[in-house]
């Protein structure tokens, strides 16, 4: 799998146009409503304040893309958030990626956690249920609309470990089906 090479994170990150030393997030979403996103589009507008120049990569499609695209452009400054469409190089912007949000309390954010972290990215994700505080290392659990809790989670789980390598191979899965 080309998730294992080394450069993968390069390139994708030359490809954004990221500048060196740039946090990059991203975030696999089915966009049913447009209101996990929402809570996304306040938190990568949080991020851009604490760590100028990030930006947070909205993976998906779905029927409330347009309304969460919409949000986005008027509650954030632009260019922190970046919607990208459904995408089969899903596992390749992981690798590229500092962290993974998975926003949805489903099966898509179980998904998500496995991936991140087989490509040794930290993830933080919502969940509908009480939060525990058992999780792996590299994990967060969060409810969905703790915007700060987005940005401070992914700060400390950063902060705790630098990122590690990509593990040999990763699930070929595409977020964001609808």
């Amino acid at each position: 799998a080309g998730c294992a090479d080394p450069s993968i994170r390069q390139r994708v990150r030359d490809e954004l146009c990221l500048a060196d030393g740039a946090l990059l997030v991203v975030a696999g979403v089915r966009m049913r409503r447009a209101c996990p996103v929402k809570e996304i589009a306040w938190a990568a507008d949080l991020l851009r304040v604490v760590r100028p120049g990030s930006l947070v990569l909205v993976a998906g499609e779905g029927p409330g893309r347009t309304a969460a695209e919409r949000f986005a452009a008027e509650a954030s400054e632009p260019g922190c958030v970046r919607f990208i469409g459904r995408r089969s190089d899903w596992p390749s912007l992981v690798a590229a990626a500092d962290a993974v949000w998975a926003p949805q309390a489903e099966t898509l954010a179980a998904t998500s956690v496995v991936e991140a972290r087989g490509a040794g990215r930290p993830v933080v994700f919502a969940t509908s249920s009480a939060i525990s505080t058992a999780t792996p290392r590299g994990v967060r659990a969060i409810r969905f609309d703790d915007r700060a809790g987005w940005v401070r989670n992914t700060l400390e789980l950063l902060a705790e470990a630098p990122p590690e390598p990509p593990a040999a191979s990763l699930a070929a899965h595409t977020p964001g089906e609808a």
